[in-house]
């Protein structure tokens, strides 16, 4: 993996309070490839953590179309579509604008052949605002094709 990625990994490891899914994924995911360019879904038994339950999916690629299949959901997935969102095209489970931020995020980390983040800031109703993080890392079972992105989405109230 490229210095960039091993530097996003050392700044989340260096942070003794950071408490985001998304780091946390992030530097379990670099651990995880055991020096490899990406680590196989084998090898991420941290999709057990007690700590990203709620917030830690695997995605599957290469079904075409750019669809993205919920191959294992979390809460935060099941809880915004209503329903297990296993097997559901991950722009669908996630709806506007969430959706296209997160079909963005994983196609940059299928070109980028690495981890990738994104961030918004989401409006609602009352001038409430919701800070969302996602992050997606690429798996591979033999380090030349990505089959699958490991992703993880969080969420935060603005408290301005």
């Amino acid at each position: 993996m490229d210095n960039e990625t091993d530097r996003l990994s050392e700044l989340c490891r260096s942070i003794a309070a950071e408490q985001r899914a998304s780091c946390h994924a992030m530097y379990l995911w670099h651990e995880a490839r055991q020096g490899r360019a990406m680590p196989a879904v084998a090898d991420v038994g941290f999709m057990d953590t007690p700590d990203l339950r709620g917030n830690l999916f695997l995605v599957a690629v290469g079904n075409g179309g750019g669809r993205f299949l919920i191959r294992r959901s979390c809460t935060l997935l099941d809880d915004l579509h209503q329903r297990d969102a296993l097997g559901l095209k991950l722009g669908e489970a996630l709806g506007t604008p969430l959706g296209e931020l997160a079909l963005d995020c994983c196609n940059s980390a299928l070109v980028a052949r690495r981890p990738f983040l994104s961030a918004d800031v989401l409006e609602l109703a009352d001038d409430v605002k919701i800070r969302c993080r996602m992050a997606f890392m690429p798996l591979s079972e033999g380090g030349a094709k990505i089959e699958h992105l490991l992703g993880v989405i969080s969420f935060r109230v603005d408290r301005d």
